[in-house]
């Protein structure tokens, strides 16, 4: 039995799992360094919406970071990537979603003193429709499908994102209370 080569879909799909593992080990990271004396000067010194945003931005940059090596290693690769714009902004949409979503989620495990795989169990389920969303639609961009199948699928992301971020600053803003 010949061994299948790898297509430009399965790539695509590695790619973004990479990218969710490699955010999901940065947010146990960086909720592992909260201490409770920590927090409560977090608490007097600012609002819960200011601290939301600077931990949002923070995971944005990382994950846009992350996103940049990953598309440097698809170009040592030899990968012809045609639409690098679409790429680039399906890649800063994605940043949201996933910048929004690991700020509440590691809010949530620090409130629950620190247990690492509290944040894997509930990180998992709330990715996977965005996972399964860009990796369709990576793949309509990376074969070269019309601009309107791109462009349904990237409205469907921007709405995702548009939900996520909403959803995570207020529930972020009803944990501060506590």
């Amino acid at each position: 039995m010949a061994a299948k080569s790898l297509t430009i879909y399965h790539w695509a799909a590695f790619y973004w799992f990479i990218y969710v593992f490699t955010m999901i080990s940065h947010a146990q990271n960086n909720t592992s360094e909260y201490h409770k004396n920590r927090m409560k000067y977090i608490f007097f010194m600012g609002s819960s919406s200011s601290y939301f945003i600077a931990k949002v931005l923070a995971y944005f940059l990382l994950s846009l970071w992350v996103g940049m090596l990953a598309f440097l290693f698809w170009w040592i690769m030899g990968f012809n990537l045609e639409f690098n714009s679409l790429m680039f902004l399906v890649l800063l949409i994605q940043g949201v979603v996933v910048s929004a979503l690991f700020s509440l989620l590691s809010f949530i495990t620090e409130k629950a003193d620190g247990n690492f795989m509290l944040l894997s169990i509930l990180a998992l389920p709330l990715l996977l429709p965005d996972l399964l969303l860009i990796t369709k639609l990576s793949r309509y961009i990376l074969e070269g499908f019309s601009l309107t199948i791109i462009y349904k699928y990237t409205m469907g992301l921007t709405f995702l994102a548009i939900i996520t971020f909403s959803l995570s600053y207020l529930l972020f803003a009803y944990l501060w209370r506590e």
